[in-house]
């Protein structure tokens, strides 16, 4: 592994870390800036979280290396859904006492202390200061080439010396490619020759649409620079002179252009196959709702495979398959997409689940999982992969096990055999034939009731005639409630379709053989079961399902064959 690639996995996992593992230490330290100049002054910010143990910070250790200029104290409430949260901070004013300084000391506040914090103390060299204007920009672009489709970062770096009141920044338009904006712009001071600037840094993202040369024009900055007050001005010390000077006196708008650069763009490489997914990182992961041995015959089972690529954007992700086990039967769940920045570039996540029904007790495989990319920076093909597992599937709950083999019998000889008859019940049968004829007789009440449940049932929802269910069917289009149009057309097509019967709505129109009333039975599908439900209308589906009722001899073409629907198909 390359040691980018180590670093840039090692950061990945420790904002993982960081995320997870909720922070214990209440006592915190930070600085309004670790570049200090000759002469300027450090903020130090201790923040307690814990009010029950605010106890005043010991500055003592500070006076070796700082001269304590001012201290101020405040407090914090905040109210957020109920939940009261408080703090205190202390301001501390720092000047360091000289050029050796690199560290503020840990600070102790009661039971807590804070970490050091290292700070640079910048000391420019006499006759190398650069001759920089006091606003400028620069731009760059990530390495020298790049492939078609994958993405190339571009950053525009605004440097303002305090001159500019307000900018815009308009990115190139550039030929044969696609930039967009890349998150937020971030703001922070640098120190350049000695000299104290504020850094606008903003990135894109370029995907190139074609191979060979692209050259990228300047980014061009708006500014409107702040406009220096007369002499007259200069000499007025009130409030409302320095205001109206900062705000009211708008200076003139200046166009500053930052450096042009070029690419070089190759071809998709010929040994790639397939979907081409250029990327700096891709990730396989996979994600089960229960364990191995906590599963029986029956018992759903809920696999989620991530796949989570640096590099690409979310359209550019491929829609991987996730191979079904034999012995069991497995539905789709779902898709979830979704794309965030960062400073190592796009971060792209595709989700599948899918839902697993074992069907027989054993051993349950599943294939691998594998999604073919390209990886742009090693320049070569690679393969993301999860690899084959399997289950222990147990037996349903109330199912007999096998029987226990017959125990060895030893018959004794005649002389000393102790031979016993059965003894006969009233009506001449053994203890045993009467529990079998008892069992069968309970058995047989059972099959009868069910029977008789099963007629009735059926007898009541036939007792409407298919004219009346149709009425049905359009009374349901005519109100906002899915769910009872369903209803109304599962019950009208058990009176219509002969044979096996299906309570799936795409089923039906595939059998009703109706283009039009399929396809609303299939937003009707749609809507009933999609992971982000809209509001629904029935005056398309009874528009569809007039003509299909008023037949005498509802065609029907095929049988219950089609594949199972996805559980939450997505729209």
């Amino acid at each position: 592994m390359r040691p980018h690639r180590t670093f840039l996995f090692l950061a990945l996992v420790a904002a993982i870390l960081a995320g997870s593992v909720p922070a214990e230490a209440t006592l915190r330290a930070t600085v309004d800036r670790q570049e200090v100049l000759p002469g300027e002054t450090i903020t130090l910010t201790l923040r307690q979280d814990d009010p029950n143990s605010a106890a005043a910070p010991d500055l003592s250790v500070l006076e070796e290396y700082f001269q304590i200029l001012d201290i101020r104290q405040s407090r914090q409430v905040k109210i957020i859904n109920g939940d009261r949260t408080e703090s205190t901070d202390w301001l501390v004013v720092l000047l360091p006492n000289n050029a050796s300084v690199t560290t503020i000391p840990s600070i102790r506040a009661g039971a807590e202390t804070t970490a050091p914090i290292r700070v640079s103390m910048v000391v420019p060299e006499k006759g190398t200061r650069a001759d920089r204007p006091e606003v400028f920009v620069e731009a760059e672009v990530e390495g020298t080439e790049g492939f078609v489709g994958a993405e190339v970062l571009y950053t525009v770096r605004v440097y303002d010396k305090g001159k500019m009141q307000s900018g815009t920044l308009r990115p190139p338009e550039i030929p044969g490619a696609q930039i967009e904006s890349s998150g937020d712009s971030t703001t922070r001071e640098v120190i350049l020759d000695g000299e104290r600037y504020s850094l606008y840094e903003q990135q894109f993202r370029i995907t190139p649409e074609k191979s060979g040369s692209l050259n990228i024009a300047p980014a061009i900055l708006e500014a409107r620079m702040r406009r220096e007050p007369s002499a007259d001005r200069r000499r007025q010390r009130s409030f409302f002179g320095d205001f109206f000077d900062r705000a009211g006196q708008a200076g003139p708008i200046t166009r500053i252009a930052s450096n042009p650069l070029a690419l070089e763009i190759r071809a998709r490489p010929g040994a790639t196959e397939g979907w081409f997914l250029p990327a700096k990182v891709v990730q396989l992961d996979e994600v089960w709702s229960a364990a191995s041995g906590d599963l029986r015959v029956g018992e759903a089972l809920t696999r989620t495979v991530s796949l989570r690529v640096l590099g690409a954007a979310s359209e550019q992700l491929p829609v991987f398959v996730i191979p079904g086990p034999i012995g069991a039967r497995q539905y789709a769940e779902g898709t979830r997409e979704g794309t965030r920045p960062s400073p190592e570039g796009t971060v792209s996540v595709r989700e599948e689940s899918v839902s697993i029904i074992p069907t027989a007790a054993g051993s349950l495989e599943f294939p691998a999982v594998e999604v073919k990319w390209f990886d742009v920076e090693a320049q070569e093909p690679r393969i993301a992969r999860i690899a084959a597992t399997s289950f222990d599937i147990l037996p349903a709950l109330g199912t007999p096990s096998e029987p226990p083999p017959p125990a060895e019998v030893r018959i004794p000889s005649s002389s000393t055999a102790d031979v016993r008859p059965t003894r006969p019940t009233a009506l001449g049968l053994s203890g045993r034939t009467v529990a079998l004829v008892l069992a069968a007789l309970l058995a047989l009440s059972v099959v009868l009731t069910l029977a008789v449940l099963r007629f009735h049932r059926r007898a009541n929802t036939r007792t409407e005639t298919p004219r009346a269910l149709a009425k049905r069917v359009l009374a349901a289009a005519r109100k906002p409630d899915a769910q009872e149009a369903r209803q109304a057309v599962i019950q009208w097509a058990e009176t219509v379709l002969p044979g096996p019967f299906t309570h799936s709505l795409v089923d039906i129109g595939e059998r009703l053989g109706d283009a039009p009333l399929a396809a609303e039975l299939q937003r009707l599908n749609q809507c009933l079961f999609s992971p982000d439900p809209k509001p629904w209308s029935g005056k398309t589906l009874a528009a569809a399902f007039r003509p299909v009722a008023r037949r005498k001899n509802v065609p029907i073409h095929g049988t219950n064959t089609t594949p199972l629907p996805s559980l939450y198909p997505s729209t």
